[in-house]
């Protein structure tokens, strides 16, 4: 996945960009600071610049002076930092994890549905590895949710 592509893009991207050219007053960078081991650690390479000290502090001043609605706007922003945040870090851990996602044999597992052995689940089982009919081991079980009426 690009990271043009993840929720929160629009503010982050431009803010390494003024961190490439030494600006760290901007809300993109004040932004990329407040949450720059969150995002190292995701994998996004921070430029080695001096991030603004007191980060959010500086970002909710920078809003104050520019907006009338500086906090609901400043808690919209960290919202979509969060978000951009979750995203990168799942993309992460899927692309180091992921990769040997691609050699599971998906025919070794079936999914039921059974009123019998546990009511209201979905249930994913691995099928026996040598062919033969012996119990099948429970990977994952899900609960169903039934929507029912309130009067």
């Amino acid at each position: 996945m690009e990271l043009q592509e993840l929720p929160g893009a629009e503010l982050i991207l431009p803010g390494l960009d003024d961190l490439l050219h030494g600006k760290n007053n901007t809300i993109g960078s004040l932004l990329i600071a407040i949450a720059s081991v969150r995002l190292a650690k995701a994998g996004l390479d921070i430029p080695k610049v001096s991030l603004a000290k007191e980060p959010e502090l500086t970002l909710y001043a920078h809003l104050q002076n520019e907006r009338d609605d500086a906090y609901p706007y400043y808690n919209a922003l960290l919202n979509s930092l969060n978000s951009f945040c979750a995203a990168l870090e799942v993309n992460y851990r899927y692309n180091d994890y992921g990769s040997g996602l691609d050699n599971i044999d998906i025919t070794q597992y079936e999914g039921v549905y059974t009123e019998v052995t546990m009511p209201g689940y979905h249930v994913i089982l691995q099928r026996s590895s040598n062919g033969h009919n012996l119990p099948k081991t429970e990977v994952i079980k899900i609960p169903v949710l039934e929507l029912q009426e309130w009067l």
